[in-house]
């Protein structure tokens, strides 16, 4: 076999072994697991997928025969990624995949990570929400609903007339799980606590039956998160008190205080928090950036 083909082979060998480690990490809609050496999320397997790729290539560059080959040049593959100028959460990220490839934990690869700083994030703040061509005003009931619902993508897209419910005056969403991030089934408020909020969701639930899907596919110009974080710091709004029982102070310099059991019940709406397990930091990193006067849907909120 000549050196050319030599590569081309090797190359499709480290192929097939990632693409079989993948289809065996896989475990969609399951109830999750802590400590798992699975992936329940197809989200977040798809964001393992990418990064595992892309090292695949480093491994071919570097001569790597097999999968396990590699496990040894993950630390300089995360450094070179440092020194490129990838911020601190995307080399975490790249680290978790391959960890989750190599059933190995972080602390495992002998490499010191940079810390992660609240002030790096990106996702949907300012230009990056506002790059992609969708249209609040022409996807009015879309927006609003997720607004109102905070739902992820796939629950949205999934979400049925059956999956609404009414208790004591006010509407919930009860998700299976089969949807959800991490198989987590969930019941989550929707903000709809005033006569014209409830009566639109009377309206539009006219036109569906059970089974019936709201929306369908939802456009990937759509940044969902951003108006997930809309609806957790308005719930966090109305379920604060003045004088908290239990504060939660962030630790990143700040000194910003919040009320905890209101970031905690935030947390547990969003389907983000698991028993014994305070996500307060999840909650304040990356919902509680929102400035709600520069909303459009927030401004027009009450105009339904």
């Amino acid at each position: 076999m000549g050196r050319k083909n030599w590569k081309k082979s090797r190359r499709k060998i480290l192929r097939n072994q990632l693409n079989e480690r993948l289809k065996s990490i896989c475990r969609f809609g399951q109830k999750k697991i802590k400590g798992s050496p699975y992936v329940y999320s197809y989200s977040t397997f798809e964001t393992y997928k990418r990064h595992s790729k892309a090292f695949l290539n480093y491994m071919h560059s570097k001569g790597c025969k097999s999968l396990s080959d590699g496990l040894e040049i993950v630390p300089a593959y995360l450094k070179s990624k440092q020194d490129e100028g990838y911020s601190a959460w995307t080399v975490y990220t790249i680290a978790s995949s391959l960890c989750k490839i190599y059933n190995v934990s972080i602390n495992d690869l002998n490499i010191k990570l940079e810390k992660r700083k609240k002030k790096d994030i990106i996702r949907s703040r300012g230009f990056e929400k506002r790059k992609n061509n969708f249209s609040e005003k022409k996807n009015h009931d879309l927006v609003l609903f997720a607004t109102m619902c905070g739902l992820r993508r796939n629950e949205l897209e999934h979400l049925k007339f059956s999956d609404l419910i009414e208790s004591n005056g006010r509407l919930y969403i009860n998700l299976d799980g089969k949807y959800c991030k991490g198989g987590r089934p969930r019941k989550s408020i929707v903000l709809a606590k005033t006569e014209n909020e409830k009566q639109f969701f009377r309206n539009f639930l006219k036109q569906k039956t059970a089974n019936t899907v709201f929306f369908g596919k939802v456009s990937k110009n759509m940044d969902v998160h951003h108006y997930r974080a809309i609806y957790a710091k308005l719930l966090y709004l109305d379920r604060k008190k003045e004088n908290p029982s239990k504060i939660y102070k962030v630790k990143d310099g700040t000194g910003l205080i919040y009320d905890k059991n209101a970031l905690l019940y935030v947390s547990r709406m969003l389907g983000h928090s698991e028993k014994k397990k305070d996500r307060c930091d999840v909650i304040t990193q990356n919902y509680m950036y929102i400035n709600l006067e520069e909303e459009y849907i927030y401004k027009n909120y009450f105009s339904i």
